[in-house]
């Protein structure tokens, strides 16, 4: 099974019945206000884009983007709301709302730790789900406004994955962290003190760091490419907006959406596609259109 974060929803796709199916709309809110009279006083989601396996809790974790009074970081959305599927029924619960996380990109899970990207902010926001409190901020730079567009993060044995977009800038880069810096108790880490840096020379725009073999893939958006963060070579090339990225097997899925201005990216008019690639036989497979999803954000596999 696929799940897939976009702008108007959460959607998984069944390879073997070929079917998408909607776990997740705009209009959910949990709590109090959304259950209100059927929830006709439930503000909706400003979309949803982190999505994450927890083995922890063996739920999936996503986060939705909400406006909820948090003064603006130079982002249409300032803070964070955390649900949790459960992979095997469909049914979802709202954990909690992080504030002062703007315009949350991907997230990642590392015991009961949630790594929450914080692009307004130049930062990682940790929240232990346990406890439910923020227990860590992972500071890039010294200045919290949006410098190198945080906007990937993953976590692979002991090591954290920050990816840095660095909006077309400069080259992209990822940043590597030890994972029990998350256990250290400190409320704030200076990234360049505990991080090692990868340079992806000459590639720009990136989004996605996906683990492959030794390596990673990484998405670059405006090339509509995805390429090995070793080598740099192309491991796919797309059509459109290529954002989202699992393995299966010897299958990569690969989130696809159109070319659109920021501003209308997000709109139900847009449709987005999920496309099924051998990297064995470098030949797509499926082209699976998600109707009204509008871009598609990220994917994982269960």
């Amino acid at each position: 099974m696929i799940y897939i974060s976009a702008s108007n929803g959460i959607y998984s796709y069944d390879d073997a019945a070929r079917k998408v199916s909607v776990i997740m709309d705009n209009n959910y809110r949990g709590g109090f206000f959304g259950s209100l009279f059927g929830g006709i006083f439930a503000k909706k989601s400003h979309g949803y884009f982190g999505i994450c396996y927890s083995e922890y809790s063996n739920e999936i974790i996503v986060s939705s983007r909400e406006k909820l009074g948090t003064p603006r970081a130079g982002k249409p959305t300032t803070d964070c709301g955390i649900h949790a599927i459960n992979p095997v029924t469909d049914e979802y619960r709202t954990i909690g709302y992080v504030k002062d996380v703007h315009d949350v990109h991907q997230i990642a899970v590392w015991k009961s730790q949630l790594l929450l990207t914080d692009t307004g902010k130049n930062r990682v926001v940790v929240y232990d789900i346990d406890a439910g409190r923020i227990s860590c901020m992972i500071n890039i730079g010294n200045d919290r406004e949006d410098i190198n567009h945080v906007n990937a993060v993953t976590v692979l044995g002991d090591k954290v994955y920050i990816g840095l977009n660095n909006r077309g800038n400069t080259d992209s880069e990822i940043l590597v962290m030890p994972a029990d810096v998350l256990e250290s108790g400190f409320e704030e880490v200076d990234a360049e003190s505990v991080c090692s840096t990868i340079t992806l020379k000459g590639i720009r725009h990136t989004h996605d760091v996906e683990p492959f073999g030794d390596t990673f893939l990484v998405s670059v958006s405006h090339d509509s490419r995805v390429i090995a963060a070793d080598t740099l070579a192309s491991v796919f090339d797309g059509e459109n907006w290529v954002r989202g990225l699992c393995i299966k097997d010897d299958n990569l899925w690969i989130g696809q959406s159109h070319f659109a201005k920021r501003s209308k990216r997000h709109k139900k008019v847009n449709d987005g596609a999920l496309i099924q690639y051998d990297l064995a036989g470098s030949a797509i497979l499926q082209n699976v259109t998600l109707n009204d999803a509008g871009q598609i954000n990220d994917l994982i596999t269960i």
